[in-house]
């Protein structure tokens, strides 16, 4: 190790608060800042707003009547990032790494998609 390079020890800490999110999906641009602005986003088809069930004597749903959706996909923003250029690269060249690992992994499994 050269006199330039020091090791250090870094502790992860991952507040009570934190969640994993799914992403189908992402939208963003650069903002007024000129920082880096990516909001991970989720599509699903929508949900009724109600709906009208009707049971039977012993309380089994026997059909459900769904009110009429307005949207054909609902887009759910789940978190947003916000990033300087040089994050952003280091962002871009851990998920070239992660993705090419992954490809030769199912390659060496014979799942290639």
């Amino acid at each position: 190790m050269s006199l330039e390079e020091k090791k250090m020890k870094v502790k992860f800490h991952i507040p009570d608060n934190h969640k994993l999110h799914f992403t189908t999906s992402v939208w963003g641009g650069i903002n007024a800042k000129g920082m880096l602005e990516i909001h991970f986003l989720h599509d699903r088809p929508p949900l009724p707003k109600s709906s009208i069930d009707t049971i039977d004597n012993s309380g089994h749903l026997l059909r459900s009547q769904i009110n009429t959706k307005e949207y054909n996909i609902v887009r759910s923003v789940q978190t947003g990032v916000v990033m300087d250029v040089d994050s952003a690269k280091n962002l871009m060249k851990w998920l070239n790494e992660k993705i090419e690992a992954w490809e030769l992994m199912n390659k060496e499994n014979g799942n290639e998609h």
